[in-house]
């Protein structure tokens, strides 16, 4: 039994760790967009905006994890 205790104790280590770098990821990608407006010279920002697709896919799988990590510490709260 002790050992499913550490097992699960790493599990849920590992799972705050991916959503704590999800989380940072998702604030250096949304602070880059909003501040490289005013450092950049125009014709870069065009260039720029050809990776907003990109820029979205990352922000939205990252918030897919943040989500998913919330999900299962619920239901594992509220089965226990």
């Amino acid at each position: 039994i002790q050992a499913e205790l550490d097992r699960d104790r790493k599990r849920w280590q590992i799972r705050r760790r991916i959503t704590l770098s999800c989380v940072f990821a998702n604030l250096s990608i949304i602070l880059f967009y909003m501040i490289t407006p005013f450092l950049l010279h125009p014709s870069q920002i065009d260039m720029l905006r050809e990776f907003n697709s990109i820029a979205i896919t990352l922000i939205g799988g990252n918030f897919s994890v943040i989500l998913a990590y919330f999900g299962l510490n619920t239901y594992e709260t509220s089965h226990k």
